[in-house]
């Protein structure tokens, strides 16, 4: 009684149609539905299918709009052709209430249901008011019905078949409201305004004015398919619309209309009674009879102008003088039944399968588990069975009659149909169709079909599985066959896209593979196998200028020529970092105190940043292609035989310049070639150069407390992130610490009321900690303005930012890489016009949609070639990749393959994806704040290594001489990279690598700080008298190396009564052992208690 009295608070035909959208929530849903289905009950459905028949009829009713005060409306609910497609205005300018139009409107259905019955809450837009009061009705027509008869019909669209809403005052208008074919037919009033779809047309086509019964509604979307057109309004003031009449769009009418008719009389034709088509055959050749004896030219003047009705019950027929064609619209809405029937045959052999469900219920087991095929067939319906096995065994036979007739003719026997293969194929397509409607089932097949493909070793006999259902054209080894003379015939070069202001860049990569297994044999003894490739891709930038191919001009550089150390680009790039985080925190003194924003975080910070930055590359996107690999990328040779192979594919003259990007290693060769090729341009991949600078902050840094920052932030493998094993994590922490740095750097300033420029020139030792973290603000900003450059596509911060970071590669003892760098800016020096280009398009940008209103986003070349170049091959590879000649093989096809099944791929899985999510270290607003906190405090603390921040990793090097040789780093470095520039690039002084690989500061790896933390656990023994045996031993192992001097045992420890009571107090925490109860803890019990002992002994005795 309880959950009707529930269900009777809503009507009758709310709660069936709540429960049909659920339904069918279920059926659409995309996730796994088959738990919910197993609840459903077959006696429910029957119940269900009532109740549904029900809700159609309830589903065509009139709602009146009761007449209420309102203030707030809801935005426009008009469908109205906007923005290329039809939808809901959602205007708000001037809202009224939707009842004071006067025409009929086709009007949201999911808005209507928001307003849960008040329909007076229901908004129409100015403009829609005044289309429809001003251009639609007249005024006249308007005194006829008042506002109190404005109405929402709730209807159903006689051609789609879609529940539709529409909003009328009376039952329709009175203007626009037409009786065609005997019934009346309602448009939105907007379709009428210019189009003459619908018109007055002998008979057949009136204007129903005040006799309107039994409204047939269409669509917005069906008028214009059926040939009708909404008109579209400009939307600008002062500015004419066009209209389906100055578009000319029914010119063609006539003969659309023609072509209707002849696939109307194609239908007929298909049909089985043959009466029908016996009377329309003879009426139809009465009219095209003068065409045997007339030119077609001549066919309108002889053709009589009487006909009869196309209504096919010749008994009761109409005269209807026709004196023009009818529109379109008109044909194709009179003949749409005919053209329904075969959907209709599909809906009734749907709604019989519906209905057969008790008799699946009761083969449930069969078709679950069965024992035989022909079980799993029979389980089936049986209609379905002979309908598809008539199909199916009609197609054998007819296949098998062509091929005996050619096995005739060679002399070989005939071959028979085989009962078995067309029941495969038949309990195939009939599992699919009972796994469609029932999922509750687990019908047999598509459940093994599910494990079958999760297991790789039997990949083989899967494929045989889909030749067996033909789902494939053919086998596995036809494939492998088709799959070599495609490899054989591709030529990737066909790809490029020829053009005078195409600019060719090329990039090159090596990239490896690995044997999936080991060889046969002694795995001791025998290692898998791997195979190199150098990978070549080409990017093709369209520039909006013409390139020039002739010789260009070269700048000649000296050692006076200005290329490294701080500029006046990248100082204005941090002084704008500087000024966001200042803003950010939005200073307040309240009280003699100051007050400042915490509701930001680090990406808040880069969100900004790349507000006031410029972006470049605004071009399309290049066109990349994946080019013939080379060889093994391990000598000079073939490094520069892979570059002249670019002359080919590029059509390159002879002093033309090859521009190709690399990373550091491929770039050192590249500029060794240049003696064999002096027009190889090498640039060096921007990607692989910030992933470097992350290793060269740790360096600097980890002396400092670095690790320390990285730990408090939630850094577990510290040792991955010293070696920047992730370049996106190393880079995401990096990030999080320098905002945090730099966060804690100006609230301490603004406290002690110091200049952010000043905080250098203090001579005197004061706030050691504070100059050292200032350094790393500076020079974390050189790296984050380089990275930026790079992701916004700006070269000219990009090119600013390295100059300024080259002397940070020296002191931290980068020595290929600052020579790398010293090259690569020497070369964008020395040719302005490879430096036009590159501000044009320095980077790889990501295609994007325009409308969303964001910015784009751009990969470096070398990073767009690690993410669509290296990772694209390996992911589209197969076969035996140890083999050199089929790896170049795969290589050079892998684009065009993938090509083939895009298709499949985009429009079957959805996969339209290009670049994924970020990586999993997320910034996390609590954890930086906190380290915000803890550094305000250090930089004020006379001894900031007693802060508990610096237990764990403890700094070494944050005193004075620490502090001068971090501040030496920068000029020694750029000493350092200008005295490169002079040996290397210039050559005007002898070569020298003294001291190029020596680091300016102290580094501390995390294995230092493991080994410290080794030594200070080993328990401390008190010393004894020894005796003369262990003098003499002692002497004699004085001389062995350390490894060999036997290790004493270690005496196991016994825990006293004593202890034991001091180490209770610990056991009142359960969760987490707080830093200060182990200490007070420690300074109670002897030297043998070390941290992680009491740590240990806490996590054994916790719970006890």
């Amino acid at each position: 009684m309880v959950e009707e009295e529930n269900f009777n608070e809503i009507s009758e035909s709310e709660r069936i149609s709540l429960k049909f959208n659920e339904m069918l929530d279920c059926i659409n849903d995309d996730t796994d539905n088959t738990s919910t289905f197993s609840d459903v009950n077959f006696e429910e459905i029957e119940n269900f299918e009532k109740e549904i028949k029900e809700q159609e009829i309830c589903n065509e009713m009139d709602e009146i709009i009761d007449h209420l005060e309102q203030q707030n409306f809801m935005p426009c609910v008009i469908i109205d052709f906007i923005e290329g497609k039809f939808q809901r205005c959602k205007g708000t300018g001037k809202l009224r209430q939707l009842r004071n139009l006067f025409g009929t409107w086709q009007v949201d259905r999911d808005a209507v249901k928001e307003v849960d019955g008040v329909l007076s809450k229901l908004g129409v837009c100015d403009s829609h008011f005044q289309f429809d009061n001003k251009y639609l009705h007249q005024s006249l027509s308007k005194n006829q019905k008042g506002f109190n008869e404005g109405i929402i019909q709730w209807r159903r669209c006689i051609s789609c078949k879609k529940y539709v809403t529409f909003f009328s005052r009376g039952v329709g208008c009175v203007i626009h409201t037409w009786y065609l074919n005997k019934k009346n037919i309602q448009v939105p009033c907007i379709g009428q305004y210019k189009c003459k779809a619908l018109h007055s047309y002998q008979n057949l086509c009136n204007r129903a004015y005040e006799n309107i019964k039994s409204l047939q509604s269409i669509c917005c979307l069906c008028y214009e398919d059926l040939g009708g057109h909404i008109h579209r309004r400009s939307g600008i003031r002062g500015k004419s619309a066009t209209t389906c009449i100055t578009e000319k769009l029914h010119d063609d009418d006539i003969t659309k209309g023609l072509e209707f008719i002849g696939n109307l009389l194609i239908k007929i034709a298909q049909m089985e009674n043959n009466n029908v088509k016996k009377n329309i055959l003879i009426k139809t050749f009465e009219i095209l009879l003068p065409l045997t004896f007339n030119e077609i030219t001549d066919f309108a003047t002889t053709i009589p102008t009487t006909t009869t009705n196309t209504s096919i019950n010749y008994e009761e027929q109409e005269k209807i003088i026709l004196d023009k064609p009818p529109s379109l619209f008109m044909i194709k809405f009179l003949f749409i039944k005919i053209f329904k029937e075969k959907e209709e045959f599909g809906r009734t052999f749907g709604q019989k399968l519906w209905n057969s469900r008790l008799n699946i219920n009761s083969k449930k087991s069969a078709m679950e588990s069965p024992q035989t095929l022909q079980e799993y067939y029979d389980a089936f319906p049986e209609f379905l069975n002979d309908f598809f096995y008539g199909m199916v065994d009609e197609i054998y036979q007819k296949r098998m009659k062509i091929c005996n007739i050619k096995r005739k003719k060679n002399n070989k026997l005939p071959k028979i149909t085989i009962p078995e293969e067309t029941i495969k194929i038949v309990t195939f397509i009939t599992s699919i169709l009972l796994n469609l409607a029932f999922p509750h089932l687990k019908v047999w097949l598509p459940r093994i079909l599910a494990s079958f493909s999760r297991m790789p070793r039997l990949l083989g006999y899967f494929r045989q599985l889909l030749r067996v259902f033909h789902l494939t054209s053919h086998t596995d080894r036809y494939e492998r066959q088709l799959a070599k003379i495609r490899m054989n015939t591709t030529d990737p070069s066909k790809r490029l896209i020829k053009g005078n202001n195409i600019w060719n860049l090329a990039i090159i990569d090596n990239i490896d593979f690995k044997e999936r297994t080991f060889k046969f044999g002694n795995i001791y003894d025998v290692t898998r196998g791997s195979s190199h490739a150098t990978l070549r891709m080409a990017f093709q930038i369209q520039l909006p200028i013409e390139v020039k191919t002739g010789p260009e001009q070269v700048v000649e550089l000296t050692a006076e020529t200005s290329l490294f150390g701080m500029n006046q680009g990248i100082e204005n790039t941090l002084t704008i970092f500087q000024q966001i985080i200042h803003e950010l925190l939005n200073f307040k003194k309240i009280n003699e105190e100051f007050t400042y924003n915490t509701n930001f975080n680090a990406e808040t910070i880069k969100r900004e940043i790349l507000n006031r930055l410029d972006y470049g590359s605004c071009g399309e996107s290049p066109n990349i292609v994946i080019l013939e690999p080379g060889s093994n990328p391990n000598s000079d040779e073939e490094i520069l035989h892979v570059a002249e192979m670019y002359k080919k594919d590029f059509a390159m003259e002879s002093d033309s310049f090859l521009d190709i990007v690399a990373d550091e290693a491929i770039f050192r060769r590249l500029i060794k070639c240049r003696e064999k090729w002096p027009y190889i341009r090498p640039l060096l991949g921007q990607w692989h150069t910030s992933k470097d600078f992350c290793s060269v902050l740790l360096v600097l840094f980890s002396s400092y407390g670095l690790l320390s920052l990285a730990s408090h932030l939630g850094v577990r493998f510290l040792d991955k992130f010293e070696s920047a094993i992730d370049y996106r994590s190393t880079a995401r922490v990096l990030d999080l610490i320098w905002a945090a740095v730099g966060i804690a750097i100006n609230i301490y300033i603004t406290k002690k009321k110091l200049l952010f420029s000043e905080i250098m020139n203090d001579e005197e030792n004061d706030h050691i900690c504070l100059k050292i973290w200032y350094l790393y603000y500076k020079w974390t900003g050189i790296w984050k303005a380089h990275r930026i450059g790079m992701r916004v596509g700006n070269f000219g911060l990009q090119r600013d930012s390295l100059s300024a970071a080259g002397p940070l590669y020296a002191s931290a003892a980068k020595s290929n890489y600052t020579t790398a760098i010293a090259h690569f800016l020497a070369t964008i020096a020395a040719h302005p016009q490879l430096e036009k280009k590159l501000n044009y398009c320095s980077a790889f940008k990501i295609p994007h949609d325009i409308d969303s209103g964001l910015h784009h986003v751009c990969f470096g070349f070398d990073e767009a070639l690690e993410t669509f170049g290296v990772r694209f091959i390996k992911g589209n590879i197969s076969g035996n990749i140890i083999d050199e000649k089929n790896l170049k093989d795969q290589i050079k096809a892998s684009q065009s393959e993938r090509e083939r099944i895009d298709l499949l791929m985009s429009e079957y899985l959805n996969d339209n994806s290009i670049s994924h999510s970020e990586r999993a270290v997320n910034s996390r607003q609590e954890s930086l704040w906190e380290l915000v906190n803890d550094l305000i405090v250090i930089f004020g603390m006379d001894d900031p290594l007693s802060h508990q921040l610096f237990q764990k990793y403890t700094p070494t090097e944050i005193h004075q001489e620490g502090l001068d040789r971090l501040i030496a780093c920068y000029p020694n470095g750029l000493e350092r990279i200008e005295g490169i520039y002079r040996q290397e690039v210039l050559k005007i002084e002898s070569r020298n690598t003294k001291g190029r690989r020596a680091v300016g500061v102290v580094r501390t790896k995390v294995k230092d700080y493991n080994n410290q933390k080794k030594s200070r656990n080993q328990p401390v023994t008190m010393p004894t008298q020894p005796s003369q045996d262990e003098i003499l031993n002692e002497q004699s192992t004085d001389n062995l190396p350390d490894t060999t001097k036997p290790q004493s045992k270690q005496k196991k420890h016994r825990t006293t009564k004593e202890e034991m009571e001091i180490l209770s107090v610990l056991k009142v925490y359960k969760d987490k052992l707080p830093d200060d109860a182990i200490a007070s803890v420690c300074e109670q019990l002897s030297e043998i208690w070390t941290k992680k002992k009491i740590k240990d002994w806490w996590n054994y005795h916790k719970d006890k």
